[in-house]
């Protein structure tokens, strides 16, 4: 490797190192944030039925997700939506930003010596608020006001009385996964919480 190239590798690698989170970082599961509304008690032992408000094939693996998880917490399954019936809806919810209409830029730079009569310098663009470059993509001088979050509302109503008995929600930032692995944690934190009235309670999304 002559000495132009091994300069722009150590500014290349310097940067990436830079770039790349920590363990820790990466690791890191985060929390959900769950609320719920009781507005009448739950006959008890009644069976469920499970449905979504759109039959999406997505929608079909978090209904068995549900399924398996009342199950497993005790629940019976219906097998017709005549009594019981447990309805959920998911949607994403994109963030908001604001534009400071500041400009800042970073740049790294790397000298080599000779080679032959040619000086050796590498010169790389690590951060521009307005253009973009190695660690950032966005354009502006933008920060983060509302992060974007993904959340799952559920309803309880009784079809025979047609009243809503229970309602809960949960809310995650979307940074901590995607859509499917947030429901692996958010489906369990509703399920334990049915029937109950519950404010800004905290769960891990690991």
């Amino acid at each position: 490797m002559n000495r132009r190239n091994f300069a722009v590798f150590v500014v290349v690698t310097a940067c990436i190192g830079m770039a790349v989170p920590s363990p820790a970082t990466a690791q890191d599961g985060g929390q959900g944030t769950l609320n719920a509304v009781s507005f009448k008690p739950l006959p008890v032992g009644a069976p469920i039925f499970v449905r979504p408000l759109d039959d999406s094939d997505e929608n079909l693996v978090l209904k068995r997700r549900f399924e398996s998880v009342l199950q497993e917490r005790g629940y019976a399954l219906a097998p017709d939506p005549s009594g019981l019936v447990l309805t959920f809806e998911s949607r994403d919810q994109i963030g908001s930003w604001s534009d400071s209409g500041r400009r800042t830029a970073l740049d790294f730079q790397g000298a080599g010596g000779r080679e032959g009569t040619e000086d050796v310098e590498a010169r790389l663009r690590l951060f521009d608020s307005q253009r973009g470059a190695l660690l950032n993509k966005r354009r502006g001088g933008t920060r983060v006001v509302t992060p974007s979050n993904y959340r799952l509302e559920v309803n309880i109503d009784h079809k025979g009385d047609r009243e809503r008995l229970w309602q809960g929600w949960t809310i995650a930032d979307l940074a901590y996964g995607d859509d499917r692995s947030l429901n692996r944690a958010m489906v369990p934190a509703l399920v334990d919480n049915i029937g109950k009235t519950v404010r800004q309670q905290s769960f891990d999304l690991q």
